[in-house]
């Protein structure tokens, strides 16, 4: 159920430098499940795709990365380099991409989006019961 790979890139605010971070980390044994639907407005049909990721609990990630908790990432004195979390408005690629978004030209965010398969996390549910089948949902568009 969990064959396949995402690499996550968490956005953060480096204030010292004053510029946007983006951290990747590729995550092994998730499953990826797109969604196809259309929504009637204003007499247009629109698309409303999106991509539910789930994630287990014992994902791997490369470098030894372990998982934190979004408010332990945001805190300013976190050692982000051996961490990952899931939140709103990171982006999620499927598969194992080796892209680092510096924001120099060609290697940029849009640049990530018009090269691979990207999509924005709009929403994460931990679904934790105390079994083996613990995960995160990721919703992403």
């Amino acid at each position: 159920m969990f064959d396949t790979n995402l690499t996550i890139y968490n956005i953060y605010r480096d204030y010292q430098n004053d510029k946007r971070v983006y951290h990747r980390t590729n995550l092994h044994g998730v499953n990826w499940q797109g969604k196809n639907v259309q929504n009637l407005s204003n007499k247009e049909i629109e698309s409303a795709d999106y991509t539910n990721v789930y994630i287990p609990e014992t994902v791997v990630a490369d470098e030894g990365k372990v998982f934190c908790t979004p408010e332990e990432w945001s805190a300013k004195s976190t050692d982000r380099s051996g961490r990952f979390t899931f939140q709103k408005n990171d982006i999620v690629v499927p598969g194992n991409i080796d892209f680092d978004i510096t924001g120099e030209e060609g290697a940029r965010e849009k640049d990530l989006f018009e090269r691979f398969p990207a999509l924005r996390v709009f929403e994460i549910t931990p679904c934790f019961f105390g079994a083996e089948a613990d995960h995160w949902k990721i919703g992403a568009k």
